[in-house]
């Protein structure tokens, strides 16, 4: 008898974690939904902004899409660049000295990796705690 009241809780806490799991999970959806909004807003002020400096006084006739588009061009460049230079500096750091025998496009590779390891369980936990803020304490 002793074994299966052993199983059964085994089995209830399983249930629990799997609800935990379950939950954060949810809640790192929301929490995505909220923070697309945010940067989706911000990034189109961000490209409106450089496309009416691109523009100049031809910004104000033409459609606030197509401002933000000549932004982006505007800023696809330097965004690339900076990327690249990210990437290479963290594949550097990655593989120390034998770094300097590597080309760039493989330090960037191995660099992307890393980064990716790195900030992915970051912004798994950020998008949790959104969902979190955003469902409020009683959730």
């Amino acid at each position: 008898m002793g074994e299966l009241k052993a199983l059964r809780e085994e089995q209830e806490s399983l249930v629990v974690r799997a609800k935990e799991i379950n939950r954060k999970v949810w809640l790192a959806g929301i929490g995505a939904v909220s923070k697309a909004e945010e940067k989706g807003r911000q990034r189109l002020d961000r490209l409106l902004a450089a496309g009416e400096k691109a523009l100049g006084n031809e910004a104000a006739e033409q459609n606030r899409y197509l401002v933000a588009a000549r932004g982006l061009v505007a800023t696809l460049r330097d965004e690339s660049d900076e990327l690249l230079n990210k990437l290479v500096d963290a594949g550097k750091k990655q593989r120390g000295e034998e770094g300097a025998e590597n080309s760039e496009y493989v330090l960037a590779a191995i660099g992307a990796l890393a980064t990716l390891r790195d900030e992915s369980q970051k912004l798994f936990d950020d998008l949790v705690a959104a969902g979190e803020k955003r469902q409020g304490p009683d959730a």
